[in-house]
């Protein structure tokens, strides 16, 4: 049996998968290059009577993945000191608000709005109201200081929570970023 595919199967045993002899080829003759060990990331079509591993292609790690305890974590910690949460410069970030040209008084909604850097630069600009909705309470909170520290806190209004759980489809924006 040839080494990588006796590693999968100890690997899917060591998981608990039920009937892993039944494991089938790799798909391909190219596999993905390997993070941790040799045969932890091999493309495979797993066949075994355990739920979690009925997929027609992917990784053992991707079949294996557990869900993070806090889904925020990660984007908390690899944005932290980004003032946009985006590929975005101040250049950039400038131009598309002379772009938008929202007018004074007018509603922005700033939809997954991290640290609410781009609306915070948008009302001053603009003189305008807005709403910024983002589901990761860490960056809610940095909005709102912000905002209170830019004296902004009176245009300015931040919800922890989906889209969709909380804007009314009787509400009207100007803007939506």
């Amino acid at each position: 049996m040839p080494a990588r595919r006796t590693c999968v199967l100890q690997m899917l045993l060591r998981f608990g998968v039920k009937n892993s002899k039944r494991l089938q080829s790799p798909t391909s003759s190219r596999h993905m290059p390997a993070i941790h060990k040799p045969c932890a990331v091999a493309h495979l079509r797993i066949v075994a009577t355990d739920a979690r591993f009925r997929t027609e292609e992917g990784t053992l790690m991707a079949a294996t993945a557990t869900p993070l305890a806090d889904p925020n974590k990660f984007t908390t910690i690899a944005h932290g000191t980004h003032r946009y949460l985006s590929p975005l410069s101040a250049a950039k970030a400038e131009s598309l608000i002379q772009r938008l040209a929202v007018a004074p008084g007018q509603r922005v909604l700033d939809v997954g709005c991290g640290k609410a850097g781009f609306l915070l630069d948008l009302l001053a600009a603009a003189q305008a109201r807005g709403v910024g909705v983002d589901t990761n309470p860490a960056f809610i909170a940095a909005a709102t200081a912000a905002a209170r520290e830019r004296g902004l806190s009176e245009r300015a209004e931040f919800v922890n929570a989906r889209l969709q759980d909380t804007i009314d489809s009787t509400e009207r924006f100007d803007a939506v970023v």
